[in-house]
C-alpha cells in the first residue's frame, strides 16, 4: 500500500460520476473494457507521444475506490 502521509479528507467525497464528469471534461476518452469494475481512460498522451491510461473502478463501494481516486488525483497533478 502507499503511503502519502496526509491525504485530503476531501478525496471522500469523490464520487464515480464526479471522476467520469472531470475526466470527460478534460479530454480524456472512455476506453471501452471487458470487466465492468473498472472504467478505462485515455486519449491523453505524454511527452513521447503515447497515451496515459487512467483506471478507476466503476463503484465506489469497490474495497481499493480510495485508495484508486488517491493515486488519480496524484497521477493528474
Amino acid at each position: 500500500m502507499f503511503n502519502w502521509g496526509w491525504v485530503d479528507p476531501r478525496v471522500d467525497q469523490v464520487r464515480v460520476a464526479d471522476v467520469l464528469s472531470y475526466m470527460l471534461r478534460k479530454g480524456w476518452k472512455q476506453q471501452p473494457y471487458p470487466r465492468p469494475q473498472l472504467l478505462v481512460f485515455g486519449g491523453i498522451l505524454d511527452d513521447d507521444g503515447k497515451e496515459i491510461i487512467q483506471v478507476i473502478p466503476s463503484s465506489e463501494r469497490a474495497g481499493d475506490y480510495r485508495l484508486r481516486v488517491v493515486q488519480l488525483i496524484d497521477a493528474l497533478s
